[in-house]
């Protein structure tokens, strides 16, 4: 895992901005830090990296990384190098380390951009190809890895982080208020609909995507990869469960591999366990867990233990610090460079940082499998929209009724028939933001954009999951937590062939008898403590809003909410102040109000 930065343009780069920008990269990568410049024609293409050392510890493979005039900055892992390295060797290729990083950049000059297709793993890539004499960006499949860009008449700026780009390019760049009006009303769901992010002209580089630039600055995206959702409906329930769980141990077999310490993020449900239980029980290692612990209702301290003792594994538990809690938003606001979309990845800091201070440098999560499988309530309803058996449709909602219905406490998701009635219903994903018009100072608009992968309703929905709404503001979130402290962050549910065969799985399999994520808790249910398998109630790894208030300074929130904003231009601050305290606030409101809160910290940085 690294940080990787660069420009391409007339310009020549201060000493001061090469050593500031320097500087920003020392947590993606504090074992090494390199700069290569060079001249091609009128303009000059530097190179900047960062190094975390997770595979071939030696100096041999720092970056930026040479291969007969072609110049490689990598950030990532490509899980199955050994295999394209071996394929490479066959060919009458040379290898000088045992790293990835080699193997990323042969394959590419024999392969041409062809050799993504081949990489399994998470990177973001810029090559200079000296034969095309041209600038190569790749993004992978999933967007596990940040790659941002900023783009003029005739240079070009990208970096792991928006504060590279900022740097590189000495330049003030303005708050992205459509964005940050999205965020206020629709919340972290309509974040990530398109390339934009919290600054104007500085975007985000696609996923699944390629490109080349040309002296020129002519730049264009192309897509490598496009899952397909066909289902297979000759797959048996048992052919389902036995590939799926020979594509999972694969999945982590190859995240296993590590030069460095490993560790996992343990929450109290079924996808870390399932994770925990793999590496315990097929590949008989010892795997160090961490545990973030909630004072109130998120609290999955029980099944933690749970698992701690089906498995004998050594858990670090580590309770949310709910004191300072404004100073340490700012913080985190200030390093991540954005504001935060949710309160859990805020809390996921003091999580990272303990592994960190245990000296973990890899640690993975059960990230995506709640997108790939089922994870969420919503999920249910949205199931009963695709049964047509009347009798079947029927079993179905009186097993919600029974285990689902009593555990759920959103309003909007206790019609089984809100999807049968109205399938184009998006009320609920927007987390009811028609709650909050009278705190906005701003037209709201309640369009809501969805790609069309599929006319299967909750397939559909699962793949804007993954590439729009949660996988992305997870992803994003995980890696700048984990990158703060000089941690790689692993997600064994997001490897492509797992994903590929999931969309060939029919959809009846997917929930039965009151269950989501059915296929899961069958496949592995003897890699987990039964109580978990069987546990329908969706806490998530979450934390408590209304702790971090209580435990806050009045006079610090008084100052907060009432001192001069930028923040005033987009929200009414005093009616908003007058809600901080009220300790019957329901989940939507206090989600509003986080946001309002870090927004104003970003806001109040950049104006």
């Amino acid at each position: 895992m690294c940080g990787i930065a660069g420009y391409f343009g007339p310009r020549k780069l201060a000493e001061n901005v090469i050593s500031n920008t320097l500087g920003l990269m020392e947590n993606r990568g504090p074992n090494s830090k390199k700069v290569f410049r060079f001249n091609f024609k009128k303009k000059s293409l530097y190179f900047f990296h960062s190094r975390l050392k997770i595979i071939d510890l030696s100096d041999k493979a720092n970056q930026p990384f040479f291969y007969k005039g072609n110049i490689l900055i990598f950030n990532g892992e490509i899980y199955n190098y050994l295999e394209i390295r071996n394929r490479l060797k066959k060919l009458g290729y040379k290898f000088k380390t045992k790293s990835d990083t080699e193997v990323v950049l042969i394959a590419y000059v024999h392969f041409g951009e062809k050799c993504l297709e081949i990489f399994e793993g998470m990177w973001a890539i810029a090559i200079w190809d000296d034969k095309r004499k041209k600038l190569f960006f790749s993004r992978d499949r999933f967007g596990e890895k940040p790659l941002f860009y900023h783009k003029n008449s005739d240079s070009f700026y990208f970096g792991s982080e928006t504060k590279y780009i900022q740097s590189l390019s000495n330049k003030t760049f303005e708050p992205n208020k459509n964005l940050i009006k999205k965020h206020i009303t629709h919340g972290y769901k309509s974040i990530h609909k398109s390339n934009d992010t919290y600054f104007k002209e500085i975007y985000t580089f696609k996923n699944s995507n390629f490109a080349y630039l040309d002296y020129n600055s002519h730049f264009t995206f192309k897509n490598y990869w496009q899952p397909k959702l066909k289902e297979d409906n000759s797959l048996s329930f048992k052919d389902v469960c036995k590939h799926s769980e020979y594509l999972l141990k694969e999945s982590i077999k190859t995240k296993l591999q590590s030069d460095v310490p490993l560790a996992l993020s343990l929450s109290g449900g079924i996808d870390s366990s399932i994770i925990a239980g793999i590496v315990k029980k097929d590949f008989n290692k010892d795997i160090r867990c961490f545990s973030l612990l909630d004072k109130g209702r998120y609290n999955e301290e029980k099944n933690i233990n749970l698992t701690k003792n089906f498995l004998k594994v050594k858990i670090n538990k580590v309770n949310i610090n709910y004191n300072n809690f404004i100073k340490n938003l700012k913080l985190a606001v200030n390093y991540q460079n954005e504001p935060i979309q949710t309160i859990n990845y805020f809390a996921q800091n003091f999580l990272m940082r303990e592994v960190s201070n245990e000296n973990y440098r890899v640690i993975m999560s059960g990230t995506g499998a709640d997108e790939i499988f089922t994870g969420y309530y919503n999920h249910f309803l949205q199931f009963f929209s695709t049964i047509k058996k009347k009798s079947l449709l029927k079993k179905n909602i009186n097993d919600w009724k029974k285990f689902i219905l009593p555990v759920i406490r959103n309003k909007d998701l206790k019609n089984p028939y809100r999807f049968i009635k109205n399938p184009n219903d998006r009320k609920n994903i927007y987390d009811n933001y028609d709650k909050t018009l009278n705190l906005t100072k701003f037209k709201v608009s309640s369009n809501f954009k969805e790609e069309k992968f599929t006319s299967n309703l909750l397939r559909n929905r699962m793949h804007n999951e993954i590439f729009y709404e949660t996988t992305p503001v997870t992803l994003r979130h995980e890696d700048l937590n984990c990158m703060q402290y000089s941690i790689e962050n692993r997600s064994p549910f997001l490897d492509s062939k797992l994903y590929e065969f999931a969309n060939t799985i029919p959809t009846k399999y997917l929930i039965q008898k009151g269950y989501q994520k059915f296929i899961l808790r069958e496949t592995f249910k003897k890699r987990m403590h039964k109580n978990i398998a069987t546990d329908r109630a969706k806490v998530g790894f979450n934390a408590s809003f209304n702790l971090f208030i209580q435990n806050e300074k009045k006079s610090q929130l008084d100052k907060f909410f009432n001192e001069k904003s930028i923040i005033n231009e987009f929200v009414n601050m005093r009616k908003i102040s007058s809600l901080i305290n009220n300790k019957k606030n329901t989940a939507d409101i206090q989600k509003f109000l986080f946001n309002i809160m870090n927004i104003k910290i970003f806001l109040d940085k950049f104006y």
